[in-house]
């Protein structure tokens, strides 16, 4: 898998379908690798005549990670965030958006269409909202604006991402814990064997070092948390 040098990191990425055909760059979410988007799905757009781009955000999969940042207590954040007290993380969504900026000019792209998944819709968001330029269409899938007045996530679910990922050699128990993250008790039958299916295919794999997956996925979740409103940006 090929890595390139983009706003001052290292960034791993891959890409299908012709060079001369419409760019579409993909964006995971939270602690979430590339290949969280599935083969099938990106070959199919490649087969529709689209140049398909995924990439690892920093501090995921084989991007730089920022392992020298100081710990971080999520649920000590989160209550300074909902208190509306300042926190200092050690970089926010639009950096992220412009390291997705910043692969767009290694690989000579110039305008694409920005689809994001859940943080990597609120990346999107920012790209679209910061560099309108470059974009084509923006497509933002389970994730939010960022307003203060829309529905929060449900209880459940907010204890079930600020889980403790469990140690990767275990397969099952990581299994279980994607399962109470995507699925939660709402999703019944033939949609249930469909999460674990997807879980079990390795597109969403835990962490190889558990301490690690934690503090990553903390420093994630500390700016989707931090981010203010994207509903206003120009």
């Amino acid at each position: 898998m090929p890595v390139i040098s983009a706003n001052g990191i290292e960034i791993a990425y891959d890409e299908r379908g012709s060079q001369a055909d419409p760019a579409i760059l993909l964006i995971m979410g939270l602690a979430t690798q590339m290949i969280a988007w599935p083969e099938a799905f990106c070959d199919d757009l490649a087969v529709r005549g689209f140049r398909v781009v995924r990439f690892d955000n920093r501090d995921v999969g084989l991007s730089t990670k920022f392992d020298a940042a100081p710990p971080i207590d999520l649920g000590a954040v989160l209550q300074r965030v909902m208190a509306g007290e300042k926190i200092n993380p050690p970089y926010d969504l639009t950096d992220m958006a412009a390291d997705a900026v910043g692969l767009m000019d290694r690989l000579a792209i110039k305008k694409a269409h920005i689809v994001g998944a859940s943080m990597g819709g609120m990346i999107a968001q920012v790209v679209a909202a910061k560099y309108p330029d470059r974009v084509r269409s923006l497509v933002s899938i389970m994730s939010s604006s960022g307003e203060p007045g829309l529905p929060q996530a449900m209880p459940e679910a907010m204890t079930a991402i600020m889980q403790a990922r469990p140690d990767g050699s275990d397969r099952e128990l990581a299994v279980q814990h994607g399962m109470r993250i995507y699925a939660g008790r709402r999703i019944k039958n033939e949609g249930r064997r469909s999460v674990r299916s997807f879980l079990l295919s390795g597109r969403c794999r835990p962490p190889v070092r558990r301490d690690h997956g934690e503090r990553l996925s903390c420093r994630h979740a500390q700016e989707a948390f931090r981010s203010n409103s994207r509903s206003s940006r120009r």
